[in-house]
């Protein structure tokens, strides 16, 4: 399981299309449903229930959507955590960066969660290329 997995699952949760869900996270619909299986074959359930052009959470798609984005939540605090041991200077500022794909949708998404903190953070979100970053 990893990031991608989780981002693909939480954004056609969302959606209620796995078409909708590719386009938003810039990813070709084949990938992103790869992305899907493989996370339902790696769980062992089926997360979604499949309906002509859309789709449902299945009950334990239910289950596993907010424990989902509550590990989005964690992975965002964590890069916020050790961003701020740099020192109290850069306390505040996070630059993020990811390549294609679905970086930035989790990027903009991180920066959701951490902007609901109340803390006054300054963001600078970029997409690059992976030897760029």
């Amino acid at each position: 399981m990893d990031i991608k997995q989780l981002n693909c699952f939480v954004a056609a949760a969302q959606a209620g299309n796995f078409t909708r869900a590719s386009e938003q996270l810039h990813l070709a619909q084949s990938a992103f449903s790869r992305h899907i299986a493989n996370l339902e074959a790696e769980l062992g359930v089926q997360l979604f229930v499949r309906m002509g052009r859309g789709v449902e959470l299945s009950h334990e798609g239910v289950n596993a959507y907010d424990k989902a984005r509550k590990l989005l939540a964690d992975f965002a605090a964590f890069h916020g955590e050790i961003s701020s041991q740099k020192g109290e200077s850069d306390a505040r500022k996070i630059s993020m960066a990811a390549h294609g794909g679905i970086g930035p949708l989790f990027l903009a998404h991180v920066a959701r969660l951490m902007r609901y903190s109340g803390d006054q953070i300054q963001f600078r979100l970029s997409e690059a290329l992976s030897e760029q970053i």
